[in-house]
């Protein structure tokens, strides 16, 4: 939850938008548009960052680029397990994509809530920034401010001044945007001070770019160091010189962004990993798949059982046969023996019948 004062910075300044995982196409047609329309806008490269980021900036909105880095079942995974988590309800999410399947597409937009919007990059560039613009305006993610502003008070390379004369007027830099300045004037400058006064070649010193602008102070607040001035650029401001303090502007705040998360833990939740929170249905891209690997596994199941019943079933029977073709041979083989030996003719000399003596010599003996 965010405190009264945070809801109060919110509704002032605007919310901060995200982009994670952005292609040079997004970056391009998309996020380069929101910073031309004065959103503050910034690019994150690990989305194991995010939930750092989003602990410091609770109320803010990030855009997934689902085609990239991840699976989309892995970024699914991702902001269902932000949009269900207490500490990031004030966060909204939405998604950009071009590779989604029909069941992909159906599963992120009827199970996730996306109340920052889905969007296919099929279509044309302006119709998605023309979405995406009315989107952003009805999350209010300008707020009153309307313009993006860089506080550089601390920033020492940051300065400001004008020559009028011989006098060389420094100023102490508060902050800059697209559209004025506010600078904190000495006690002594004070007769220049004055509302509606034009500064006539007011030097930005922005680390090693120097800028002249003409401002007019708008509006003064006397302070015990000195007196605060808002300087609006006048009409004749170049569209370059507005471009080039926007650019400055967002790598300036996207700087310190970075270092004010380079110390804090990364993200180490498994995102691949679904956490429940889906109700499960049949037509669920996860389901699908599941489902046709177990049949797969099954199939595989089956023709391995059907293999090993056959294996055992043929060395089962093989014996059998051997057994069988064993005893048939030894039957043939006594058989034969026998055979054999019966027309064999016998090893003892035969018996031989005395033929009678002839009867005359018989009769003479």
């Amino acid at each position: 939850m965010m405190s009264g004062q945070e809801n109060q910075n919110t509704q002032i300044f605007g919310r901060k938008i995200f982009f994670i995982s952005a292609t040079f196409t997004l970056n391009t047609n998309v996020i380069l548009r929101l910073m031309d329309q004065e959103y503050e806008v910034y690019k994150i490269d690990d989305f194991r960052q995010l939930r750092s980021i989003l602990t410091l900036n609770p109320d803010s909105i990030v855009f997934i680029n689902a085609d990239s880095t991840n699976t989309p079942n892995t970024w699914y995974n991702l902001i269902s397990n932000f949009e269900n988590d207490p500490a990031f309800e004030k966060v909204d999410f939405g998604v950009f994509e071009s590779k989604l399947k029909k069941p992909e597409k159906e599963r992120f937009t009827s199970s996730l809530k996306l109340k920052a919007g889905f969007y296919s990059l099929e279509k044309t560039f302006g119709e998605i920034v023309g979405e995406l613009l009315g989107k952003l305006e009805e999350l209010k993610a300008k707020g009153i401010r309307q313009f993006v502003r860089y506080s550089c008070a601390n920033n020492k390379a940051c300065e400001a001044y004008f020559v009028n004369g011989n006098m060389m007027y420094k100023m102490q830099f508060i902050d800059i945007s697209s559209i004025g300045v506010g600078l904190l004037i000495p006690q002594k400058y004070a007769p220049i001070a004055r509302i509606n006064y034009v500064i006539q070649g007011l030097t930005l010193v922005l680390g090693s770019k120097q800028l002249k602008v003409n401002a007019k102070i708008h509006t003064i607040k006397a302070l015990p160091t000195g007196i605060l001035a808002v300087l609006i650029y006048t009409p004749d401001t170049t569209d370059n010189f507005r471009k080039y303090l926007r650019t400055y502007i967002c790598e300036s705040l996207q700087k310190e962004l970075m270092n004010s998360i380079i110390s804090l833990p990364w993200d180490k939740t498994d995102y691949t990993v679904n956490f429940g929170s889906e109700e499960k249905t049949s037509a669920s891209p996860e389901n699908m798949d599941k489902a046709s690997d177990e049949a797969k596994e099954a199939e595989t199941s089956d023709k391995t059982q059907d293999d090993s019943q056959k294996n055992e079933s043929t060395s089962q029977e093989q014996p059998e046969k051997t057994d069988e073709t064993s005893t048939e041979e030894v039957k043939a083989d006594e058989d034969e023996k026998t055979e054999q030996k019966d027309e064999s003719p016998s090893t003892e000399e035969p018996h031989k019948e005395t033929e009678p003596e002839d009867e005359s010599k018989l009769q003479s003996e």
